[in-house]
């Protein structure tokens, strides 16, 4: 179970900092295991050491991963991962345009990627390591450490983008249901505009976006005994079949299937991931879209980080 204490700063603090929540292992893995990671518009940073995740293709052959922190990018398909450490590794979630103000790169690169997190975030990436080992087993202590970690890195790109927030806060507010249209009116921005910026600083396209959150949403009500139709219509789906086919294409199977997997043996999931980044952008990132922060322009950025292939 987990042991809560009390934090210096709140933990909304630390998350402003664009950190969406981190997993600290309790105790060490027994055996190999295997670990989903679900469509998101997060990006994950996994501290596994040694070389020993792997990832697993549809196939079920594993193919070994490249030591040190990894940073997998925004993504519209299942990933997944096997290794004695995997499901335990310490990992965390960082908000997209957090990872584009750190390092300039745009976001819409690593979708669907795996590559050294050193590549995007440089070498004090290890540092957040550090800060997950020294908060222990409280979580609130972890996301504070990171929160102040990450306000204190050098920036390379500019800050986001308060139309872009505007138009994920309604997105994550409709679980995915807004229209396009929609999401242009509350950024402020024409069509076009909106579907240029958007993914520079959060990876997925708005439809993309869409397409996750409302999967996800869908996923939660079946993971929580909602019968899958019930669980398609809840989640803004027309019909059931309509769900079955986005589950095929993001998971690459059923419903049922995805659950009963999910549920197996051997499998991790970020199901407290899946709730807690959805409150953490309901309450944050929906107040900031409304602050009319406006944007900063201009200024001389440090070179560009390391291009990937």
């Amino acid at each position: 179970m987990r042991r809560t204490c009390p934090a210096e700063v709140p933990a909304d603090g630390a998350r402003r900092g664009g950190v969406w929540g981190c997993e600290i292992p309790r105790v060490p893995a027994r055996s190999p295991g295997r670990w989903l990671v679900l469509p998101s518009a997060a990006v994950s940073v996994l501290f596994a050491d040694g070389g020993e995740l792997a990832l697993v293709d549809a196939a079920g052959v594993p193919r070994a991963l490249p030591p040190g922190p990894l940073l997998l990018g925004p993504r519209v398909t299942t990933l997944t991962l096997a290794g004695p450490d995997g499901p335990r590794c310490p990992r965390l979630l960082l908000a997209p345009w957090t990872v584009h103000t750190l390092s300039g790169l745009p976001m819409d690169r690593l979708v669907d990627r795996i590559v050294p997190a050193e590549e995007v975030l440089g070498p004090g990436v290890r540092r957040l390591a550090g800060d997950l080992a020294a908060a222990g087993d409280c979580r609130d202590d972890a996301l504070r450490r990171l929160g102040l970690t990450l306000s204190r890195w050098e920036t390379r790109g500019g800050p986001p983008a308060p139309p872009v927030l505007r138009a994920w806060s309604e997105l994550v507010r409709t679980r995915g249901t807004a229209s396009i249209a929609d999401l242009a009116r509350h950024a402020g921005w024409c069509h076009s505009q909106l579907g240029r910026r958007f993914p520079k600083q959060v990876g997925l396209s708005p439809k993309a976006a869409a397409r996750v959150l409302r999967w996800r949403e869908a996923i939660r009500r079946l993971a929580g005994g909602e019968p899958v139709a019930g669980a398609a219509l809840g989640a803004g789906y027309h019909d059931q079949a309509h769900f079955g086919h986005e589950c095929k294409a993001m998971a690459g199977c059923t419903p049922r299937r995805f659950l009963s997997t999910w549920n197996s043996e051997g499998f991790r999931e970020d199901a407290e991931f899946l709730q807690e980044q959805a409150a953490v952008d309901r309450a944050e990132y929906s107040s900031e879209g409304r602050s009319g922060e406006k944007e900063r322009n201009g200024g001389k950025k440090s070179a560009a980080p390391l291009l990937l292939r």
